[in-house]
């Protein structure tokens, strides 16, 4: 079997590598307060939306990477006022990891002191876990010692896995949440079954423009779901096809604007070359292997160069 005839059986049998990290912060820094009002209604309600909010993403980028402590995926750092007028700072952490951290609530811990001692004002440490473990399911950081408790922090967290089963309600619920959240289901669920991801993802391009969303929402929307359910390439081929379907039947024109097919283009294009040139990579080295076992042992160069379709230059040895 050729090295083209195996990409091509490779693509269709594995989805690519989403974007996860990318999509959840393009998403959260367009919809914070959306995002509040959906996970965290009680403390959405709190906070004053009319006085704005501000995104403090570089100031917590320095100090967690100054720390240098464990692992982490997506964390946003927000200002807000409160309805009383208080400034108080939001410490948002999505954790996308999908494995147990022993760690993870003293991680909490030392993230929430750095922020406050930056601002010097309260912080609320509110995590969102997205991984697959239903049992995993920390919000609070103990110390204790000679029996004593030091140290007591309490931490909000909510669990994507909770909305398992409860598609139906994501899908009808107004705030665009329900989508992200039936979305991240959805590719969780599909992550080593192409084709139930096109079909997932087909379903639930269609709710975009059946739930009465605005074209910037449409957009944004389409866009999370693009970098969260990766296609390999045919796949992908025949959900642009639907997307034409869906709007042709809408009499709608915004995903198959020259704008937005020529972001998907650009990002397809890049994820495609890269997984182009590693495959190359590995092909080139497996040949040029191959190919030096058979001329140690006595096989005709000529024959050498038949099998492995590689050239004189290529079997010269580097001096």
């Amino acid at each position: 079997m050729n090295g083209g005839k195996l990409r091509s059986i490779m693509a269709a049998s594995t989805n690519p590598p989403a974007h996860a990290d990318e999509a959840w912060k393009d998403i959260l820094h367009g919809y914070f307060q959306a995002f509040m009002q959906f996970f965290f209604p009680a403390l959405a309600d709190k906070i004053d939306w009319q006085a704005g909010f501000e995104v403090l993403d570089k100031e917590l980028q320095a100090i967690t990477t100054d720390a240098i402590i464990g692992k982490r995926l997506v964390d946003m750092l927000f200002k807000v006022r409160s309805i009383e007028g208080q400034d108080c700072v939001v410490l948002l952490h999505l954790d996308i990891q999908g494995a147990y951290e022993a760690n993870f609530a003293e991680r909490m811990y030392i993230y929430n002191y750095l922020v406050f001692n930056l601002r010097k004002l309260p912080v609320m440490t509110l995590v969102v876990l997205a991984d697959n473990r239903p049992n995993w399911r920390p919000t609070q950081y103990q110390s204790e010692i000679w029996g004593r408790t030091i140290t007591t922090f309490n931490f909000e967290m909510v669990k994507l896995l909770d909305w398992e089963g409860r598609e139906a309600e994501l899908l009808a619920d107004a705030n665009p949440f329900g989508i992200v959240v039936a979305v991240h289901l959805a590719a969780q669920k599909t992550q080593k079954n192409p084709e139930a991801r096109f079909d997932n993802k087909a379903i639930l391009t269609r709710q975009l423009y059946e739930r009465g969303f605005g074209q910037d929402e449409i957009i944004n929307l389409y866009r999370f779901m693009d970098l969260i359910m990766t296609l390999p390439e045919n796949l992908k081929i025949r959900y642009n096809e639907v997307i034409d379907e869906i709007e042709k039947e809408k009499n709608v024109q915004i995903l198959t604007s020259i704008e937005e097919r020529g972001w998907q283009k650009g990002i397809q294009q890049g994820m495609q070359a890269s997984q182009a040139e590693v495959w190359q990579t590995a092909e080139r080295k497996a040949k040029l292997e191959a190919a030096r076992k058979m001329l140690d042992a006595g096989s005709p160069i000529e024959f050498v160069k038949r099998i492995t379709d590689l050239e004189d230059e290529d079997l010269v040895e580097p001096k």
